[in-house]
């Protein structure tokens, strides 16, 4: 699954490969020239500002990854909720039209008529089962039922409802649902900016302390060797009186 919050290149040194340091005392001087290899300086000093910067992005993430495990929660619900839905409706069509045959049906005493009221009319058809049977069979009114998966064939009386069998109370349950899912997927739409602005700003802001140390190290290690400039190992074309400056620059950098 594709997350949400877009990881940076973490402490590149895009800037890096052109380096070159003219040190201000020599500029009008011949020198030697040196060199380093400015990936692996960058790469050993880096290190634990790219744990630090993993870190941040792990932490955001799991902010990210706990709403995410609520919006699906809520999804799923809803999800339930049109099923049972759509089993409420055929169950309190079924009822109008068994209330509808009782009405019409001498055989069926004052004490047991069914009202248009859903719970009322389950409670009647339990109380008074064989002359509903009986009714119901003259009339060719088959009580309606459904097939679960691994259970078999379930008649709706059976059927348990999760939060009520009233379809007006389901749908506005579901309108609730839809309401949370919609301000949940607004606030991940916003964390994920907001997230990657500052891990955006985080990187950048690391990769700045981590070249101006690098900078300040190769001009001291530079400066003590008697190196009038310096380039970085990548760009060296040709020349044989030049300087290899990265270990001691790394070792500088240690201290």
């Amino acid at each position: 699954m594709r997350r949400l919050i877009l990881f940076f290149v973490f402490l590149i040194p895009f800037s890096l490969f052109s380096i070159e340091i003219s040190l201000e005392e020599n500029k009008a001087e011949s020198g030697t020239v040196g060199y380093v290899d400015i990936v692996k300086i960058f790469n050993r000093f880096a290190v634990d500002y790219k744990k630090g910067f993993d870190k941040a992005v792990g932490e955001k993430q799991k902010i990210v990854d706990d709403r995410k495990v609520e919006l699906n929660f809520f999804k799923a619900q809803k999800e339930k909720l049109n099923f049972e839905y759509q089993i409420a409706k055929m169950y309190e069509d079924y009822n109008k039209a068994l209330a509808a045959v009782l009405a019409q049906s001498s055989d069926v005493s004052t004490s047991t008529a069914v009202s248009n009221s859903t719970d009322t009319v389950l409670e009647s058809v339990k109380s008074s089962s064989e002359t509903v049977s009986v009714s119901t069979e003259q009339k060719n009114i088959e009580a309606p039922y459904i097939i679960m998966p691994g259970v078999g064939k379930i008649t709706l009386s059976n059927y348990k409802f999760s939060f009520s069998s009233s379809t007006v109370e389901i749908e506005k349950e579901i309108s609730n649902l839809d309401k949370k899912i919609s301000d949940i997927e607004k606030n991940l739409s916003e964390l994920k900016s907001k997230f990657d602005d500052e891990l955006s700003k985080k990187a950048a802001k690391d990769n700045e302390y981590v070249l101006k140390k690098i900078y300040n190290a190769i001009e001291e290690v530079a400066k003590s060797e008697g190196v009038s400039v310096v380039v970085d190992k990548k760009n060296i074309l040709f020349g044989r009186k030049t300087v290899d400056l990265t270990d001691k620059v790394i070792k500088k950098l240690e201290e």
